[in-house]
């Protein structure tokens, strides 16, 4: 049969499985999937389910097909009984096995990673026993084969229900070679974010490997073990890459932004000349182009100042993911000690590497550097020194950071706050939110945001109030998006209204204008 725009199939032309899993013989009589992206299958629905315990209305998408879910219910279920029959509960064994139960067992997580590559060979996964992994990434394999689930195509995700009503979701990701999938049984995070999560985690490969090299191998050899050819250390990041996304995830992913450290302007220009005049004496030394970018930073990554061409920038997950390599091995850079190695980039060149050479500075700051040239160590490394002394000389430097008025003086009614300027894809937050205050915003951006992560207006807002059983009192929310900034808000008070919730909203966005050279880069060092 041939597949039209509303993605049908006929398992009896279809290819076979690629592994011993017949799906042919788990699928319905009628062996039939209609999915009509045409035909409205987004709803909008309301539950009393929320982050923790808490009761609100949220908004959300519905599968098109029930059938689907019955069907893959019946096989991922019956396939998992048959390889681990010791999973199953005998008291209930006349009920379908609980499979989002089935993985929490084993991760405690209600999120759970698996990469693999397009023969089946696992690359990673976040369980411990590999032989149950292994077991399963067949499975999951054959499930993404037999319904052709890739980029390419409108069907990306499937849901499933255990007897109590809980919905598991399962996300997938087709990058050709690599194949990616996200287990999910949380309420609070929408497709998209899962999606975008999923291309965190390949681009942290592919700046390992290189999209190059990674297609060299597997032409080579389709079942190639990437597995094995990652080093120790690039699977100690994956591992806790995926872990931080399952169970804390930074303020930095969630809103796909940098945060950078509040410093006044002064200090920053005074950064900001050092860097310029350096660069200048560096390529008068006939240095020219070996300096791609240089970043200054605090210890806990959030940026102070950056040097880069005038026509072009690193993009947000390029540097989310050298900011992840470098705090892994934060502990080990002690002082007059640098870091030297290889990156590739995947937005920003995904063929090629870069090197960067990291340096922590007695004032408690970091200097990455970023070259083409992989023989530049000794001059970098050079520059790096020079722009240390210097800081050290003309900057007060001990003392970068500059504490904001105390906001709770100005606003007592808010508890927590982010706001993100668009333009610069920065963010700033008083402290970094705890994860259940994530799930919170989670729940009220999704109010103004369809299931593929789509703006419903160019201007919304959105404002919740939950009430917790385990606790007296409400939880005020509001999620502000324009084209300029996106504001999240937690409020602390009983009885406030929504029109105090908006004034507060406006004039904490006139504030945060008014200290906005305080707050972000606009532009950095260019040449």
């Amino acid at each position: 049969m041939e597949k039209s725009a509303s993605f049908q199939i006929n398992p009896q032309n279809s290819a076979r499985a690629t592994t011993s899993v017949d799906l042919t013989n788990h699928l319905s009589a009628r062996g039939l999937f209609h999915s009509d992206a045409d035909a409205g299958t987004s709803a909008s629905i309301k539950t009393k389910s929320n982050p923790e315990s808490a009761t609100a209305t949220i908004s959300g998408s519905v599968g098109a097909d029930a059938d689907l879910n019955i069907d893959l219910q019946s096989l991922i279920t019956s396939e998992l009984n048959s390889i681990y029959p010791a999973t199953v509960n005998q008291s209930t064994s006349n009920k379908s096995a609980n499979t989002s139960r089935f993985i929490g067992e084993r991760t405690g997580k209600d999120k759970h990673f698996f990469i693999f590559t397009s023969a089946g060979k696992l690359v990673f996964s976040q369980w411990e026993n590999e032989s149950h992994a292994m077991g399963l990434t067949g499975i999951i394999h054959t499930v993404m084969n037999y319904f052709n689930i890739n980029d390419n195509t409108s069907m990306k995700q499937f849901s499933m229900y255990d007897g109590d009503g809980i919905m598991t979701r399962f996300v997938f990701a087709d990058k050709n070679h690599i194949k990616l999938m996200v287990q999910c049984s949380n309420n609070y995070e929408s497709t998209a974010q899962l999606q975008q999560q999923l291309d965190l985690v390949y681009s942290y490969i592919i700046s390992s490997v290189s999209q190059r090299n990674l297609n060299k191998l597997m032409m080579k050899r389709s079942n190639f073990d990437l597995q094995h050819y990652l080093t120790d250390l690039d699977q100690q990041l994956l591992q806790s890459l995926c872990d931080s996304l399952a169970t804390q995830q930074k303020l930095t992913w969630f809103a796909n932004s940098l945060e950078c450290l509040p410093m006044t302007p002064k200090k920053r220009n005074a950064i900001n000349t050092v860097l310029s005049s350096q660069y200048l004496d560096f390529n008068i030394s006939n240095r020219n182009g070996q300096i791609l970018y240089t970043l200054v930073t605090s210890l806990d990554m959030r940026l102070i100042s950056i040097l880069r061409p005038s026509n072009h920038t690193l993009h947000t997950i390029d540097l989310q993911i050298l900011f992840e390599l470098v705090q892994l091995q934060l502990t080990d850079l002690l002082l007059d000690k640098v870091l030297w190695f290889p990156i590739c980039f995947p937005k920003f060149n995904d063929n090629g590497f870069l090197y960067a050479l990291i340096k922590v500075l007695p004032n408690r700051t970091i200097i990455m550097v970023i070259s083409s040239q992989k023989n530049a160590f000794e001059t970098l490394n050079e520059f790096v020194g020079r722009i240390g002394d210097k800081l050290m000389e003309d900057v007060n430097s001990n003392n970068l950071e500059f504490p904001l008025l105390d906001w709770h003086k100005m606003f007592p009614c808010i508890n927590h706050f982010v706001y993100k300027m668009k333009r610069t894809v920065q963010i700033y937050t008083p402290f970094q939110p705890t994860n259940e205050m994530l799930q919170y915003y989670n729940h009220l951006k999704n109010l103004c945001e369809d299931d593929q992560g789509r703006t419903l207006n160019k201007s919304s807002i959105a404002m919740l109030k939950w009430k917790n059983d385990t606790s007296p009192g409400q939880l005020s929310g509001l999620y502000w998006t324009t084209e300029k900034f996106e504001l999240y808000i937690l409020l602390n008070d009983i009885n406030i209204s929504n029109q105090s919730i908006l004034r507060s909203a406006k004039r904490l966005i006139q504030h945060m204008r008014e200290v906005e050279s305080y707050l972000f880069i606009s532009r950095g060092v260019t040449f």
